[in-house]
């Protein structure tokens, strides 16, 4: 018998099992959403049988009317504490709380502490709706390149655009569902936008090509402001993916788009059975590769939190990157979590029932890139985690920064370190430079960035950053 999930209930039965063994815990698992955890199990099985068979298209629908459900279940939630909030004012601003008196004061701090805990309870249901979402970003990337899907999540000023409106009471929404089962109907893997944490342009996403195509739906001939810049940013967002370049985009001349030099090497598997041991014991310490760590932690233990902090350092010096990973909206445009971890790994993430710690030895890593004939100094300043380049002395040589953001990628994606400092210098192989079309004035550097020729480690003249 199949639901409305798109999948036999049997076959639901048969991925649970394998995909959620019975484990045997150390201490009693924390979860932050227990009634969730059903549904939590429910979508990452689903998430796990697309990824397995991505020609599965009706489970794609199936998991999307889940996420639906779930989301829009938020939204009345918040609606509803948000009016409870917004009475909570209107009774303060009446006479008899006005008049002063022991008994009226007691009132007045209760009444202030509710609206606080209806807000904190707002931000508690923001967040599982955000988690709903990253089964919505788990589509995406079965289909899509994350390299690809990060360029949906910014606007023109290359800032992170708004998130997702509700979708509850959402002028259109019908509209928008029927052009989804429309669209997969006709054999087009598609997913709705405001279902994601990752795709913030459009109102769908059709994931069959070579790269993604965000698609606007208007139900009505409304025009604006609003609706120009939307179809503007749409129209350079699609021009850039058609020739892998596009001009005076997101604040640049130019931005060019080129393949990767190799294949991604990660650390996925090893970081897997690390957590399934840290569930088991408590704690769990693991090396993929020189400078590289992960400490896995079961959040129970976090009573005595000298245990974790012992762990790393035991490991870390004062040129150690140490990244705490949670499942935040900050993981964006990383990888989503929801597919790099196992199904049982990712919805105890989800819960918090286990954290991660990612260590990186950053001077180990300075001499990997030594090794390629690359100079690298750490900067670690909000925006640029690196600067590298052939010669320190002649930067005009060739020198590059790389952003945190990227960098990032090796903690949130659990890469190879060594893969990513491989990569990196790759730019300055002669057969890795890119194929310019006419290339402006503007474009031309005479002499290189001031402060770039003075560039020095960070963790040499200030405490590292945790």
């Amino acid at each position: 018998m199949k639901n409305h999930y798109g999948i036999e209930f049997p076959a639901i039965e048969k991925l649970a099992t394998k995909a959620f063994p019975k484990l045997e815990l150390a201490h009693p698992l924390y979860q932050r959403f227990p009634r969730e955890q059903v549904g939590f199990r429910l979508a990452s099985t689903l998430l796990h049988s697309i990824a397995a068979d991505p020609d599965r298209l009706d489970v794609v629908l199936g998991l999307q009317n889940l996420l639906i459900l779930k989301i829009a279940t938020c939204d009345i939630r918040i609606s509803r504490l948000r009016k409870a909030q917004n009475r909570v004012p209107r009774i303060l601003a009446q006479p008899k709380y006005r008049s002063g008196g022991a008994a009226v004061k007691a009132r007045s701090t209760m009444l202030k502490d509710l609206r606080k805990g209806i807000m904190a309870r707002q931000d508690e249901i923001r967040q599982l709706a955000y988690l709903w979402r990253c089964f919505g970003d788990g589509i995406a990337a079965i289909y899509q390149s994350q390299h690809a899907l990060r360029h949906l999540l910014y606007d023109d000023r290359y800032q992170v655009k708004q998130t997702a409106g509700a979708i509850y009471g959402k002028e259109g929404f019908g509209h928008e569902y029927a052009k989804l089962k429309q669209g997969i109907e006709m054999g087009v893997p598609v997913v709705m936008s405001d279902l994601t944490n990752i795709i913030r342009h459009g109102d769908l996403c059709a994931l069959a090509g070579p790269d993604p195509v965000p698609l606007e739906l208007k139900s009505s001939k409304v025009t604006g402001g609003r609706v120009a810049r939307q179809a503007e940013q749409l129209g350079k967002i699609t021009t850039f993916f058609e020739q892998d370049e596009a001009r005076n985009f997101r604040g640049s001349i130019r931005i060019i788009r080129t393949e990767m030099a190799s294949e991604e090497v990660d650390h996925r598997e090893f970081l897997n059975h690390g957590i399934q041991q840290a569930l088991r014991t408590g704690l769990w310490s693991g090396a993929p590769e020189p400078g590289l760590r992960y400490v896995c932690y079961q959040n129970a233990i976090l009573e005595n939190r000298d245990l974790v902090y012992l762990e790393i350092d035991k490991w870390a010096t004062t040129s150690t990157w140490v990244t705490p990973l949670g499942p935040e909206l900050s993981w964006l445009p990383a990888y989503p979590f929801t597919l790099s971890m196992s199904p049982q790994n990712a919805t105890l993430f989800m819960q918090e029932a286990f954290g991660i710690f990612v260590l990186i030895d950053l001077e180990l890593t300075k001499q990997l890139f030594k090794n390629l004939d690359v100079h690298c100094v750490w900067l670690m300043d909000g925006t640029h985690s690196m600067q590298i380049c052939r010669d320190s002395n002649n930067l005009m040589k060739g020198a590059y920064r790389v952003s945190e953001c990227l960098f990032d990628r090796v903690s949130k994606e659990f890469l190879s370190l060594s893969w990513f400092v491989q990569e990196r210098s790759s730019i300055f192989d002669d057969s890795c430079i890119p194929v310019f079309t006419e290339i402006s004035s503007k474009e031309i550097i005479a002499k290189h960035m001031d402060g770039w020729a003075d560039a020095q480690d960070f963790y040499k003249y200030q405490e590292p950053k945790v």
